[in-house]
Order: structure tokens, then sequence, then C-alpha cells
């Protein structure tokens, strides 16, 4: 079984994603870098350059020279170890089970089992162990960067008050863009000389953009930005999740023009518009459901539970009442005391084996019992209704938007203080950033 170009690319941004210092380490390698209590080696560097060029040429794009990736990647990996760092003060780890269902999701969104997977990773030269260590670092980033940034983005009742107000009274529909982005950082508290460096940079950027020069290579060679070894693809953004002062010259591009430069704290900005489209009007469908879980523990046995559960099946199903059970015997403390309602809730709620069962039954129908990573179920769809006006669903959208559009800003400046608070020293002054 061949891997797709789709899944060959996405397994490479993965693995580049992240890094373990003790990776690919050598007794006698170099020492390009040391990080804090950690090193890169030159032969970890020259690895983690070969992968990215490997990666940018599966894009069908040209790739740039090691000498041109080298102080790029050599920042990635510093970022990583200075991320999973930070993941280890604050306890940020990931289960072996939740690693499991990492890679079971990831086979599944490629039609996959996870011995398919295991087998067109290795015909595509991807050991399939340092997949799991790359797949359970890149999680485990992505879960600090969530603890410790996004989730620390303060987004007032106003703020969210106001955005809906602001969407309702423009009768727009919210159009989406799908970007590519360079980004000419300049250092913090920087003088007017490091500013006007910054500026020159990124006119010179722009001029070979302007020239016909593929964004994607003057990303990777240019730009300071988090996606820049992926070419600069933010992917697709509303209107409303991008920073403000991006939005106007967004709007005036037309498909596959650039925009001209834009300074914000961080640096000067580049855009590419690839495509747009407008958002139509939703139409949420909730689902009120109710159900009964027996927890799985060193106690209560996997079999002991699913048997459990298949003796309440079977009492409801003879007549006995649903709610009084849910009451009894229910280990769920946030719908027990509910009779096991769960409320109204909408696609995306639950996780996916409850969602899978929830979508499949009819209106008042009873499930099978079946397993997720909380125990075993039974539940019990009581009704459905459809409504393009769900005031929970429209706000919890705003705060999402709203924590989107701060959200590039505020992980930019947290890797900035990562990288100035941390005993960082290169044995090559030319490896150095600028």
């Amino acid at each position: 079984m061949r891997v797709t170009q789709a899944l060959f690319t996405s397994i490479f941004l993965t693995t580049l994603s992240v890094f373990s210092s003790a990776s690919f380490a050598q007794p006698l390698d170099n020492i390009v870098v040391e990080i804090n209590n950690q090193i890169i080696t030159e032969s970890e560097l020259q690895k983690r350059i070969a992968d990215i060029r490997k990666q940018i040429i599966a894009r069908k794009s040209s790739a740039p020279s090691q000498a041109q990736l080298r102080t790029k990647v050599l920042d990635r990996m510093l970022l990583d170890i200075l991320q999973l760092e930070n993941a280890s003060q604050f306890g940020i780890r990931l289960s072996t089970a939740e690693l499991n269902q990492r890679i079971e999701e990831i086979a599944r969104k490629n039609k996959l089992n996870v011995t398919q997977l295991r087998q067109a990773l290795l015909k595509e030269g991807v050991n399939f162990t340092d997949f799991r260590q790359q797949i359970e670092r890149d999680t485990i980033i992505a879960r600090v960067q969530k603890a410790l940034v996004f989730d620390k983005i303060k987004i007032s009742d106003h703020e969210i008050e106001q955005f809906i107000t602001n969407q309702q009274k423009s009768g727009s529909k919210d159009s989406r863009y799908h970007l590519s982005h360079i980004l000419i950082t300049v250092p913090e508290n920087a003088d007017s000389a490091a500013i006007q460096n910054a500026r020159v940079k990124a006119n010179n950027a722009l001029q070979k953009l302007r020239d016909g020069q593929p964004f994607e290579k003057i990303a990777i060679e240019y730009s300071g930005g988090q996606k820049a070894l992926e070419g600069g693809d933010l992917g697709w953004r509303s209107a409303s999740e991008l920073p403000s002062l991006f939005v106007g010259a967004v709007k005036k591009l037309k498909t596959n023009e650039i925009s001209g430069l834009i300074q914000s704290p961080s640096g000067f900005h580049i855009l590419k518009l690839h495509a747009k489209d407008s958002q139509q009007q939703v139409i949420v469908e909730e689902t009120l459901v109710r159900h009964i879980l027996i927890k799985v523990n060193e106690i209560v046995s996997d079999k002991t539970a699913r048997e459990k559960l298949e003796s309440l099946h079977q009492q409801i199903k003879q007549g006995a009442d649903f709610e009084k059970l849910a009451r009894q015997y229910s280990e769920d403390t946030g719908s027990k005391g509910t009779g096991g309602s769960l409320g109204w809730s909408v696609a995306g709620s639950f996780v996916p084996q409850f969602e899978a069962v929830m979508k499949s039954l009819k209106t008042k129908q009873l499930s099978r019992p079946f397993k997720t990573q909380f125990g075993w179920h039974i539940l019990q769809v009581l009704d459905r209704r459809q409504s393009d006006k769900t005031k929970l669903v429209v706000r919890n959208k705003a705060y999402q938007k709203i924590q989107a559009s701060k959200a590039d800003e505020a992980l930019e400046l947290w890797l900035r203080q990562l990288r100035d608070e941390a005993y960082i020293k290169y044995h090559n002054a030319d490896d150095a950033p600028d």
C-alpha cells in the first residue's frame, strides 16, 4: 500500500515541527549550540536540514540550499527544545493511551488502519517508532502553546458582544481567505536603525516577489514567521480570525496578488491571497441526548463494566425508567443528577466514538453498549432540532475568532520571550541570528 502524496507531505510537516535533542546524538559530534542544559549537534542539524529539503521537494517546490536553510532550521530546533522544556516544567504530558488515539486518528483521516499506516510509512522510509515519538512531541508542543499562550489570551464579554453586534450590523457574510505570509521580524525595543534594517530586508523580499520569484521560496529564505519552513502557508482564515491590520489589505487583494509591506510591533509583513470565498449561513443541528456511563478502573474490569451496561440496556428495553437508572448507576457526575441528560449539544461537543453512535441513532432510539476513553456507555437520542441563531454557538464562534486574531502575535511574543530568557551559546558566530 503506497502512502498518498498528501499523507507523505503531512508526515514530513509533522516530523519537522518538533525536535528531541537525543534523537541522533553522536558522542564525538561537533556542538553547534547549547540551550540551557541541552545541545544541538552538527549531525542533528544536518539531518533536520536534509529532512526539510525533502519536504520542500515533496511539495514540488525548488529547495533552498543548505546554507539558506541552516539558520532558520536551527532556530526552529532551538525553539522546539525550549517549548518542550516548558512542557516538562508545567507537567504537560501525553499518556500512551492518548498517543495511541492520536495515531489512530491520523490513520483514520487517511482512510487507513494503524497497521496500514505503519506499512505505508515504512515504504516511504519513515521509521514508525520515530513517527510515534514525533507525534508525541508535536502534540505536547501544541498543548504547551495552548496552556501557556492561547488560553491566557484575555477576551472580555464586551469584546464578544461588540464582535457579534458588528457582525449583525454589517449584514455581511464573514469571508474566508487562503493566505500565505512572510514576516521580517523586528527585535523587541528595537532602535530606529534596527527597524530600518528590517524594512530594507522586507523591501528586498517584496521586490523579489514582484520580479516573479515563488512566494514559498522567498518565505523560506526571508520569513521569521512560524510557518516559514512551510512556505508561509497560513491555510484558510476568516476575516475575523485575522489581525485587524491585515483585514483591510487582504480585502483589497485579488486572487494571487501580493500585498505591500504591513508594519506591526512584530515587524514587517507581506501577504499573498491564493483564494477567497464567502461563508454561507450555517444551519446548526442540535441533539438532545442522555446517557449512562460505567467507568473502567482498578476495581471494575472492562468486562464487568460492559456486562453491567448490558444488564441496564436490557432493563430499559423491558420498560425500566432510563432517568431513574441513570440517577442510580451512572458514573458521569456531570449528568447523573439530571437523569443522564447532556442537554442540547452541537456537532463536536463529544469524543468521536460517542458522537458517531449518537449520529447513527433515530429519535427515541436506544444504543447498544459501546466504549470510549471514559468507559462504557449507553445513550438515547431524545430529540433533534435545527437552528441558525443558536446563541451559544454564535458566542463560541465569536470567542474563537477573536482569540485567533490575537493568537499569532501572542505566540510570536511568547517564543521571543522564551529565547530571551534562555541560556543560548552558539559555537559558530555565523549561526547566531542577525
